[in-house]
């Protein structure tokens, strides 16, 4: 046993020096091949010549953790010549194969962002800040394409955000409720060209609104589709009801729930809701099982095939169908009620 166990250590301990002296080696190489100051100016001018924006790096460091870029800033300039800054980040670190540098794909396992910042706005003609770079990559957005604007294809796994700052500045007309700063950490994973995955997924809302915490993937084919499970945690309605031309009245306060089934796709957003929700001006808990759907095209939210319970009663809430253009109720139905007089007059002064 003890032989075992000493034959063991001294293959762990011939692994850990083959792997220290292919890590050492591979740095040499790369820090030989690509001076910090030389990789520095090579990342800048590519992301430059891709984008079509300015980019300023303050410093390049070769680490354990790869490619370490420190006070990064990414910018365009106003009409009036104002600098226009639309992200920056404290540091990016770039875990990437060694050698993989010298082959035809380039391998990163890993890109690593420390508090980024993402300024967004939409002006009044419906043109987003980030347009500029949008409309440069979707000339060429092919694997052929990246491979024609590096020289060699891009393979990336997994992408770790900490502590994004999304500040969404202005937007047109109705959307105006989703104006504030979004604090988002999560892990993308990659799958494949066309399936990104989102884990360990954080974003707290803007005004103390409440906190989201999705587990989703995005699907890319013609079109997108998002689909998982999202946590609701203390999340406000009352904002949300700001979508609507007018306040629709609903009693529905603040959220806790779990959401599973989720998906988004261009024409709706719908789930299956298992949760509770606070009644404004009361201290009463609504206690809900059932689905919603909401049509982006018509913004009408369609409530169903719910099992509700407030205090002593329970009820089956078979449709709840509400215009957010009318900003009022337009169908309701409701059955198998175990009703008490108290409880049901705090739900029908809303309806």
């Amino acid at each position: 046993m003890i032989t075992i166990i000493r034959t063991s250590i001294k293959i762990i301990l011939i692994i850990s020096i083959l792997l220290l002296f292919l890590l050492t080696t591979g740095t040499a190489l790369v820090v030989y091949f690509f001076p910090e100051d030389r990789a520095l100016n090579l990342i800048k001018n590519r992301t430059e010549e891709t984008l079509g924006v300015n980019v300023d790096i303050e410093s390049l460091n070769y680490s354990l953790r790869g490619v370490v870029l420190s006070g990064i800033s990414i910018y365009t300039f106003s009409e009036s010549d104002e600098k226009v800054e639309l992200v920056k980040a404290d540091e990016a670190s770039i875990l990437f194969s060694l050698f993989s540098i010298f082959q035809d794909e380039i391998h990163i396992w890993d890109i690593s962002l420390k508090r980024p910042e993402i300024n967004f706005s939409i002006d009044k003609n419906g043109k987003h800040n980030f347009s500029l770079i949008t409309e440069r990559l979707l000339l060429k957005d092919t694997p052929e394409d990246q491979t024609e604007r590096s020289g060699k294809k891009l393979n990336i796994s997994k992408i770790t955000i900490h502590e994004l700052n999304l500040g969404i500045e202005s937007l047109p007309g109705r959307y105006k409720p989703l104006i504030g700063n979004y604090q988002i950490d999560c892990t993308v994973h990659f799958k494949d060209e066309k399936i990104l995955s989102f884990e360990n997924a954080r974003i707290k809302l803007p005004e103390k609104r409440g906190v989201l915490k999705p587990d989703v993937e995005l699907i890319l084919t013609d079109t997108f589709t998002i689909q998982g499970d999202v946590k609701l945690e203390k999340c406000s309605l009352i904002w949300v009801y700001g979508f609507a031309l007018k306040d629709p009245g609903l009693p529905f306060h603040t959220v806790t729930a779990d959401i599973s089934n989720f998906e988004i796709t261009p024409e709706h957003v719908k789930g299956h809701v298992k949760g509770t929700s606070t009644l404004k001006d009361t201290d009463k808990i609504v206690i809900a099982d059932g689905w919603c759907t909401v049509s982006l095209k018509t913004l009408i939210v369609s409530i169903y095939d719910v099992k509700g319970k407030l205090d002593r009663t329970s009820f089956d809430l078979n449709r709840l169908i509400i215009s957010t253009s009318a900003g009022e109720v337009t169908s309701f139905k409701a059955s198998n009620a175990n009703a008490f007089i108290d409880d049901l007059r705090i739900l029908l002064n809303f309806l």
